[in-house]
Parts: structure tokens; sequence; C-alpha cells
């Protein structure tokens, strides 16, 4: 899995945000039982670009189906 989605926002100084949600390569899960991630990065204001990779709000999931509900909740979030 791999789902990206770019979100404007008044709460970063760009004004637009990338959420990103993956599956964690073996080596990179905590444990064995989160191996989803969704994390929040500062996007550029005018293109679908990463502006820092310092995430600003991250969750892990146990199923790929938690992931996809997370993604969707992390969206309403981050929208302004």
């Amino acid at each position: 899995m791999n789902k990206k989605t770019f979100v404007n926002t008044n709460r970063v100084p760009s004004g637009r945000v990338v959420i990103s949600t993956v599956e964690l390569p073996d080596d990179m899960r905590i444990g064995s039982i989160q191996p989803f991630e969704t994390m929040v990065f500062e996007a550029q204001a005018d293109k679908d670009e990463v502006l820092s990779y310092m995430d600003l709000d991250a969750n892990f999931y146990e199923d790929a189906l938690d992931a996809i509900v997370g993604h969707d909740l992390m969206i309403k979030k981050w929208s302004a």
C-alpha cells in the first residue's frame, strides 16, 4: 500500500500538507503488529512536492483496512 493525498490547510506556513500511508518494510516495523503507518509532512503551496520531511503527525495500524480508514481520518483532521 502506498497512498498519498495533498490537502490544503491553515495549520502550516505553506498552507499545504501531504498525508502518506504506507506498508513499512520488515526492518522498520514497530514489533510485528503495526506494519502500516500514516505520516503528515508539509508540502509546497504550488505543487505536489514535500517541503519538509519532519513529520507533523503520525499513526500506526495493524492491518490495511485500519490504515485506509486512518488515512481518511487524517485527511479530515488536517483539512482547512
